[in-house]
């Protein structure tokens, strides 16, 4: 599958490095020692996957479409306030449509200039 790298992938990407930024500075500011690597991990993660994904790499796609499905599931399961996965949840709804975009530029063929 090819998605369609366009808007809709940057407003992703922008999510991703606000989530890592937002984890960065949790894990920069936190009182709790056994709390900071794993804020920090997130964080790196979060930067890598929104910095790749306004870079326009697949792997980041499917790297963004597996973590918000995964908080979305981890929010539901843990009853983790809901406000996350309704985030999230519209996330994997642009992922989806980002796909449908790209697969239909796949059967079009490529356009003329």
């Amino acid at each position: 599958m090819t998605p369609r790298f366009g808007g809709l992938t940057k407003a992703l990407a922008v999510l991703f490095l606000v989530a890592g930024a937002g984890a960065l500075s949790a894990g920069l500011s936190t009182g709790m020692p056994g709390d900071r690597p794993i804020l920090l991990g997130l964080a790196v993660a979060f930067l890598a996957v929104g910095g790749a994904l306004w870079m326009a790499y697949l792997w980041a796609w499917w790297a963004g479409v597996g973590v918000s499905a995964l908080t979305v599931a981890v929010t539901l399961v843990t009853h983790l306030p809901k406000a996350d996965a309704i985030v999230w949840s519209v996330a994997l709804v642009l992922f989806f449509v980002s796909a449908v975009q790209g697969r239909s530029d796949r059967t079009r063929g490529p356009q003329p200039s």
